[in-house]
């Protein structure tokens, strides 16, 4: 069994599509227990679904992480999204943000796995390279080749906060003799 949701919801009025493409989407990817996505889409069937949003809340109901897409594919215990980026909320502001052109996410091992370039944007530091590896159980990002690092310091500058950490390595501790 194929579900499309292009085509005939374009005649449905904007308001209505929201909603019915939130709660597919909510449903395909939080609530398929193990397994059982043979059961809800039928044998190698799938479920395709364009332009989504998904939220994850905090038992306070605060929005934790934030997903955007431009398509996401389920097919049996593995998901494929396409254009996506994840914000993840952090305290106090300091949310990090991930993006790529494509990834898979394998439902059953709680990974995430790709071979395209990844951007990882967070307060103060840029980071992408080409491939990479998210293990969501032990919060792991790791990326696998070509990784650029971008420090984006907001007062004053890396040059000098690294040779005053370096000056002050270099001077000689006071013995209590000296005091």
């Amino acid at each position: 069994m194929t579900l499309r949701l292009r085509g005939g919801l374009q005649a449905w009025p904007r308001i209505r599509r929201v909603p019915c493409l939130a709660l597919l989407a909510l449903v395909a990817l939080t609530t398929v227990p193990r397994g059982g996505a043979e059961n809800l889409f039928g044998v190698g069937g799938n479920l395709q679904v364009a332009g989504f949003v998904s939220r994850g809340l905090d038992s306070a109901g605060r929005t934790e992480w934030e997903l955007r897409g431009e398509k996401a594919q389920i097919r049996g215990q593995s998901t494929e999204l396409s254009d996506y980026k994840i914000v993840f909320k952090g305290k106090d502001g300091d949310d990090f943000t991930l993006s790529s052109p494509r990834c898979r996410y394998l439902h059953s091992a709680a990974e995430v796995k790709s071979d395209a370039p990844v951007f990882v944007e967070g307060r103060g530091v840029q980071i992408s390279g080409i491939g990479y590896d998210v293990y969501l159980d032990a919060k792991v990002v790791m990326i696998r080749s070509t990784v650029t690092m971008k420090i984006k310091q907001r007062q004053g500058s890396l040059r000098k906060s690294l040779q005053r950490v370096t000056t002050d390595e270099k001077k000689p501790a006071a013995t209590s003799d000296e005091k």
